[in-house]
């Protein structure tokens, strides 16, 4: 999962003028989370009861990347 997220985070920031990037998981998962981190991504909050799924909400961990940030760490 972390090659392609790579791939669609560095598709976006060469093929767009985005000056962020961003992405949120379900705030329990944990292998999400990992894997926004390894993108260099930012915790920025927690989304809470963000959304409803099975009947139950769920809070929505909430990452992002400025495109500075992306730049310094992939030599771009």
């Amino acid at each position: 999962m972390t090659e392609a997220a790579t791939a669609a985070r560095d598709w976006a920031f060469r093929t767009f003028d985005f000056d962020r990037f961003f992405g949120y998981c379900d705030a329990r998962n944990i292998a999400s989370r990992r894997v926004l981190e390894k993108l260099g991504m930012t915790a920025e909050g927690t989304l809470r009861r963000h959304v409803k799924r099975q009947g139950e909400y769920r809070e929505m961990a909430y990452f992002g990347l400025l495109r500075h940030e992306w730049q310094a760490n992939t030599g771009t």
